[in-house]
């Protein structure tokens, strides 16, 4: 079971590439492979028309921008529509620091935008209010950290999108829905590095439980050193991987359909350990 297991995955692991998030729906393949380069700086009476798109998303009559390791709800919902009201809030009111970290394939510029005000970064209120969740891709590990928290704050809390079922955290034993980003928490049953690629299961079937997985070539760099893991999770893999055999990882992506529910681990700070936790309901 566990061999048909590793090789089915890793089959059809390639499919996974082809998955893309709502945010992502209607771009070519031709513009993803495009990168342009990051402005030097954004000016003060450029921002000043900037009108939010999405909870995480405004442009200028410049350049196109996207609040880096956060993810909104689409506008077609109530939740995705008071993110993005929120947002232009911000932009509209107070003085507002643009730090530009990147730009993305799809010509972006990733930014987190720091409120003069209040002395913090939008994204952190709108997380407070529980507006947003959070989804690595920049390598600015403390930032994302401190994101971590804010959401773990105002989930317990059932703030905003927390209130609802849909967004609560899942069993990774049991079936998750497909073709959205969730949050997902289980107790490791097995842990292997095979064919390189890596595969954490939460259960025997693979065709109910969710797996972490991500080749060995990406992972390497975040287990070469146990002392600079970027979290206590990956430090664990640099030692033994057999270690995460019996504790709770918590894992947050999209759920693709490989035979059964799995998440690609793009980010090291998409799963992380769980101490203490308290046992997960049962889906449904």
């Amino acid at each position: 079971m566990q061999k048909e297991f590793f090789d089915r995955r890793r089959m059809l692991l390639a499919l996974s590439a082809m998955s893309v998030c709502s945010n992502c729906a209607g771009r070519s393949i031709i513009e993803a492979t495009q990168k342009p380069e990051t402005p030097d700086h954004i000016t003060a009476d450029e921002l000043s028309s900037a009108v939010a798109v999405s909870g995480t998303e405004f442009k200028t009559e410049m350049n196109e921008f996207t609040i880096a390791d956060v993810i909104s709800e689409p506008v077609t919902t109530r939740i995705g529509r008071e993110a993005q009201i929120s947002l232009q809030n911000h932009l509209d009111t107070g003085s507002k620091e643009i730090e530009m970290i990147d730009t993305d394939r799809w010509g972006r510029i990733v930014c987190r935008v720091n409120d003069v005000n209040f002395s913090k970064p939008v994204a952190h209120s709108l997380l407070e209010a529980g507006l947003l969740r959070v989804l690595p891709t920049t390598e600015d590990f403390d930032a994302i950290k401190t994101l971590l928290k804010i959401e773990n704050d105002a989930r317990n809390k059932r703030r905003g999108l927390w209130a609802a079922k849909k967004f609560r955290i899942y069993n990774a034993s049991q079936a998750v829905p497909f073709h959205d980003v969730h949050l997902v928490e289980g107790n490791v049953k097995s842990v292997a590095i095979k064919k390189g690629r890596l595969f954490i299961n939460f259960g025997e079937d693979f065709r109910t439980d969710t797996t972490f997985t991500a080749p060995a070539g990406r992972i390497k760099n975040w287990i070469r050193n146990p002392d600079t893991a970027p979290n206590e999770l990956w430090a664990s893999i640099a030692q033994n991987e057999k270690q995460l055999v019996g504790k709770t990882i918590r894992g947050r992506g999209y759920i693709s359909r490989i035979n059964g529910p799995s998440i690609e681990i793009q980010h090291p700070l998409q799963i992380e350990l769980v101490p203490s936790a308290a046992p997960i309901a049962a889906n449904g």
